[in-house]
């Protein structure tokens, strides 16, 4: 009688994992690795109150923290680092602006070559996400993203910035490195 009942529930169990792979296609899934960071992070307190205070890496909903880097089930990695403050030239769009450049490296792990021209960066700034607009600045090396392609076993840098006022701390950086990748969402507060 045991055995019969194990029998059965190996079967359900096997038929709900087969009646699971379907045809329909999947998007790639984002998974955090951890850097190092060169400061200690302090003990998280027990319930967050806004995003402003909310370190990223206490999310559980897959947000990544500014230096986290971001996997991609093809192998593809993207990460951010530098993160600075800085004001937009008067030749850029926009111009005059305040914002938060960073460097962006994505390296490209998978067999096939990547369009670089397809990567999306998207950001929003503050505790109600407005909208943040991307810079471009020749001035400050702001170009947005590269016209390259990237062969398999290599990796591109590139500089991004979106805008963020002074009297702002928390940012919210999205990256798409193509059409079929799902966005991994960096966030966090920038001193």
């Amino acid at each position: 009688m045991r055995k019969t009942a194990t029998l059965a529930v190996m079967i359900i169990a096997a038929s709900a994992l087969g009646s699971c792979s379907g045809s329909a296609p999947t998007g790639a899934t984002t998974t955090v690795t951890r850097t190092v960071a060169t400061t200690p992070s302090t003990s998280p307190s027990a319930v967050p109150s806004t995003p402003d205070t909310q370190s990223a890496t206490e999310s559980s909903d897959g947000t990544l923290a500014l230096t986290d880097t971001a996997s991609y089930e093809n192998n593809v990695h993207a990460g951010l680092s530098s993160l600075t403050r800085g004001v937009s030239s008067d030749t850029a769009s926009p111009s005059d602006t305040s914002y938060v450049g960073f460097t962006l490296k994505v390296t490209n792990g998978s067999s096939k070559i990547m369009n670089m021209s397809l990567l999306t960066i998207r950001c929003q700034y503050g505790s109600i996400g407005k909208d943040s607009q991307e810079i471009f600045d020749s001035a400050q090396g702001l170009d947005g993203s590269p016209s390259t392609h990237l062969r398999a076993g290599r990796s591109i840098t590139a500089k991004f910035g979106c805008e963020l006022p002074k009297s702002e701390k928390y940012i919210q950086i999205e990256v798409q490195p193509s059409f079929e990748s799902r966005t991994a969402i960096f966030a966090g507060n920038v001193p």
